[in-house]
């Protein structure tokens, strides 16, 4: 173990190689899907959208969701009924417990006139009509609108940050964050919306509905986005603002931004 190989049997979640520091290992996702790197998806994948981690939440490409070759690799889906759904992500409880996401997007159909269509980003969410089913939703519209916000459920109650405009056609860093008792959404390596209220704290758990993670689409099945995505990553801890700008910083350049 002290030249860093190590087995797994003994910790399930960090097998494969790695460093012995607890602090590094920390730092890195538990979801790791970039479908720029060829260990990860390809043109030869037909449903399965392998994690970088070993942790084995891959994405399975559902309705028609297909790797597409553009800014290096992505996976697109064609806002009619295809998704992705992380397997085994329904394991994930997160509690009080601080967390990142971490998603590269790329929305190629307007929610504008369209009502609800393609407000689904990454989440797991039903929809605001089934309170206290819901976990968390890292959203690209509203009625009408194209926008990222991040939002959880605790109980009944939904906590949401304010929202950030985003362009049709255009590649994105959007990252939500659960800091204690702060909600964070960065774009673009940017805080853009930080939010608080008096009852949200560090203690307040987050629902654990047993849903796994979906991208474009919600477990209300409907309202499915037209949307590409390049890169998800999950850490369960809250990035910092250094954190977030040189991952963004590091894919920028893949992504034309």
């Amino acid at each position: 173990m002290s030249n860093g190989l190590y087995n797994g049997l003994s910790n399930g979640l960090f097998n494969g190689l790695y460093s012995n520091d607890i602090g590094a290992r920390l730092k890195d996702p538990i979801i790791n899907l970039d479908a720029g790197d060829r260990r990860s998806a390809s043109s030869n994948i037909v449903t399965k959208w392998t994690d970088l981690t070993y942790n084995n939440y891959n994405g399975i490409l559902v309705n028609g969701a297909i790797f597409n070759s553009t800014s290096q690799g992505c996976i697109s889906c064609n806002g009619g009924s295809a998704y992705v759904e992380i397997e085994n992500s329904d394991k994930i409880k997160l509690g009080a417990d601080n967390f990142s996401v971490e998603y590269w997007v790329k929305k190629k159909v307007t929610t504008v006139g369209a009502y609800y269509n393609g407000v689904w980003g990454v989440n797991k969410w039903i929809s605001g009509g089934f309170a206290g089913t819901n976990e968390w939703d890292l959203a690209l519209g509203g009625v009408n609108v194209d926008q990222f916000q991040f939002s959880i459920e605790v109980g009944a109650t939904t906590f949401s940050t304010g929202v950030y405009p985003l362009t049709i056609n255009q590649w994105y860093q959007a990252v939500g964050i659960r800091k204690g008792e702060k909600l964070q959404l960065y774009v673009n390596g940017i805080l853009r919306q930080e939010f608080t209220h008096p009852l949200f704290n560090q203690n307040s758990i987050i629902n654990h509905s047993g849903k796994k993670i979906r991208i474009h689409n919600s477990y209300l099945d409907s309202f499915h986005t037209n949307a590409d995505v390049a890169v998800l990553k999950f850490y369960k801890k809250a990035l910092s603002k250094e954190e977030v700008m040189n991952n963004f910083n590091n894919l920028r350049g893949r992504f034309g931004i």
